[in-house]
C-alpha cells in the first residue's frame, strides 16, 4: 500500500512538472509583460508515398483512414537519409520531435510543398490515368491532415501552396483549375479547421480522434473560398492573436518557371488590397509565401554567368513595375503594419532583408526562410519553434531543431537571440545581424554553420562563395547582386 501511495504521489509530481513545463513552453509565460505565445513552422516536407514500392497498391485502394497502418509496415524503418525525401519514419519521428518540443502551439505555420518531387512520374509507374493521379494527390493531402491532427488535434495549421504542389508538375497551378477547386474544403476544414468539428473521418489508431476548432481563423469574413479556387491565396486572424491578419499567398505565379505569369500581378494587387484593410482596420499582417524573392544564389554559382531569379523579372504590372518592384513598394508602403513574411523553397535557413531604397539603408521588411523537412539538398531535416507577441505580433525569438542522421536523433540547434543577440525579429535587426557578418568571424561562422542546418560535409558555403551568400542577403535583383559582387572584398572565410 506504501508503494502505490508513493508511486501515485511521483506520478502526480511529475505530472505537476510536466504540466509547468508546458505552460512555460508552449504557453504564455507566467508573469510576462506580455501575452506571449508560441507556434511551430515548417517547410517543404516533400513527403514521399512511394518510397515502399510494395505498399502504394494498397495505398491507392485504401481509405486514407487505413495509410498509417499500412506505412507501418514498410521496409524503409529509419528516417530518410541525405540527399533523399521525406519517408514515412522520418515524418513521424518530426511530428514526435514537434509535440515534444511544443504540445499545445497556438498554431503551426507550414510554407509549402507537401509532395514529393516529381510527384506524376512517381506515380506514372503504377497508373497512367489522370483521374487516378489526382486522386492519389487528395489522399495524400488528407494523410497529411491526418497525421498532423493526430499530434496536433486542436492547432489549425496555416499554410501556402509551393511549386511541388497541386495535379499539373512543377510550378503549374492553373488559376481557378481543378486542384484549386478540389483541395478548398479540405484545407479549409482540415489544415486551418474553419467551419469544421470534426476530422476527415477519424484518425484510426491509438487515443482519440482529433478534433478540430469551430474557430480555427475567420477566414470565412476574408473570403477563404473566394480567394483561394482562384489563385491559392487566402487570409485568416490567427488564434489566440488579438489584432492581427495572417496574409497567405501563392508567390509560385511569381517565377518565370510556371505558365501564368500574369496571374501574379492579380496576386500583388489583392496583397495591396489585403495590406491596405489591415492598415486601416490597425491589424498587424504576417505573409506566407513559398518562393522568397531574389537570387537563388546555389543555382547561380552552378551555372556561372547571369545571376538566377526566384522571381521573373520581365513581367510588368500597370505601374511599370516587376514583381520584385511592386512588392518592395508594398513592404516600404505598409512596412509599419508587416510585421515578418515567412517563405521556405531553397530548403536551408536563412533569411532576407528588403532594402529600404528611399533611405538609402537599413531595411523596409524581412523574409524568413524556414528550413526544409526534406533532406534533399543534403540539408538536415529541421523545423522551428517561434515566440511572439500575441498583441503587437513582433517576432521575440526561434529556435531550430534538427534530425541528426548519425546519431538518429533530434537536437536543438540554436536560439536566435542566444546566437546573435538580438531581441526581437525586425528588418533593422536582422539588417544589423548582416552586417555584422562582416566584423564579426562568430556571427559569420554561426550562419554559415546553420545555414544548411548543421551538416558540415555538405555545406555549400566555402571561402571561394562566401560573399556570394552574404551579397543574396539584401541584393535581391540581378543588377543589385552583380554590384554586390563586384564591389569591395569582403573579409574572411568560414
Amino acid at each position: 500500500m506504501r508503494r502505490m501511495r508513493k508511486c501515485a504521489t511521483c506520478f502526480c509530481f511529475h505530472i505537476l512538472l510536466l504540466c509547468l513545463w508546458n505552460s512555460t513552453i508552449c504557453g504564455q509565460v507566467s508573469g510576462a509583460a506580455s501575452d506571449e505565445g508560441r507556434f511551430l513552422c515548417v517547410s517543404d516536407i516533400h513527403f514521399n508515398p512511394f518510397q515502399d514500392d510494395a505498399l502504394v497498391p494498397r495505398l491507392m485502394q485504401s481509405g486514407v483512414p487505413t495509410w498509417h497502418g499500412i506505412l507501418e509496415k514498410s521496409r524503409e524503418r529509419k528516417p530518410s537519409p541525405l540527399g533523399e525525401e521525406t519517408n514515412y519514419a522520418l515524418l513521424i519521428s518530426t511530428l514526435k520531435r514537434m509535440n515534444k518540443v511544443c504540445p499545445t502551439p497556438d498554431f503551426i505555420l507550414f510554407s509549402g510543398d507537401t509532395l514529393v518531387h516529381e510527384f506524376e512520374k512517381k506515380f506514372g509507374k503504377y497508373s497512367k490515368s489522370q483521374g487516378e493521379l489526382r486522386k492519389f494527390v487528395l489522399k495524400t493531402y488528407e494523410f497529411m491532415s491526418y497525421e498532423f491532427n493526430y499530434f496536433f488535434p486542436r492547432v489549425p495549421i496555416y499554410f501556402t501552396l509551393g511549386n511541388n504542389d497541386g495535379y499539373d508538375g512543377d510550378y503549374e497551378i492553373p488559376p481557378s483549375g481543378s486542384f484549386l477547386h478540389a483541395g478548398a474544403d479540405l484545407f479549409r476544414r482540415y489544415w486551418i479547421k474553419e467551419g469544421s468539428s470534426g476530422s476527415p473521418g477519424g484518425f484510426e489508431g491509438p487515443g482519440p480522434g482529433p478534433k478540430v476548432l469551430e474557430t480555427g481563423g475567420e477566414a470565412a469574413e476574408l473570403g477563404f473560398a473566394d480567394t483561394f479556387v482562384k489563385g491559392g491565396n487566402y487570409g485568416v486572424r490567427p488564434v489566440r492573436t488579438r489584432h492581427a491578419s495572417l496574409i497567405a499567398i501563392n508567390s509560385v505565379y511569381f517565377s518565370s518557371r510556371n505558365s501564368y505569369r500574369s496571374q501574379g500581378r492579380q496576386q500583388l494587387e489583392w496583397l495591396e488590397k489585403q495590406l491596405k484593410d489591415a492598415r486601416d482596420g490597425d491589424r498587424k499582417v504576417w505573409i506566407l509565401m513559398h518562393i522568397l524573392p531574389g537570387i537563388d544564389v546555389r543555382a547561380t554559382l552552378s551555372h556561372p554567368g547571369q545571376p538566377t531569379v526566384y522571381w521573373d523579372e520581365t513581367t510588368r504590372n500597370s505601374r511599370g513595375r516587376t514583381y520584385l518592384q511592386e512588392f518592395k513598394y508594398l513592404m516600404k508602403k505598409y512596412g509599419p503594419t508587416v510585421r515578418g513574411v515567412f517563405s521556405g523553397h531553397s530548403h536551408m535557413d536563412h533569411f532576407r532583408v528588403v532594402p529600404d531604397a528611399d533611405r538609402g539603408r537599413g531595411a523596409s521588411a524581412f523574409v524568413h526562410v524556414t528550413p526544409a523537412l526534406s533532406p534533399k539538398f543534403r540539408n538536415n531535416a529541421a523545423f522551428q519553434l517561434f515566440r511572439y507577441d500575441r498583441d503587437s505580433m513582433a517576432l521575440l525569438d526561434y529556435e531550430t531543431h534538427y534530425y541528426h542522421p548519425q546519431y538518429n536523433e533530434w537536437e536543438k540547434e540554436y536560439d536566435f537571440r542566444q546566437t546573435y543577440r538580438r531581441s526581437v525579429l525586425t528588418p533593422g535587426s536582422l539588417d544589423k545581424v548582416r552586417e555584422a557578418m562582416i566584423e564579426s568571424g562568430y556571427v559569420r561562422s554561426a550562419f554559415i554553420r546553420f545555414y544548411d542546418v548543421n551538416n558540415s560535409k555538405d555545406n555549400p558555403i566555402t571561402k571561394t562563395h562566401w560573399k556570394a551568400y552574404w551579397c543574396g542577403i539584401a541584393s535581391l535583383t540581378r543588377g543589385e547582386f552583380a554590384s554586390c559582387l563586384s564591389g569591395a572584398e569582403l573579409p574572411g572565410s568560414p
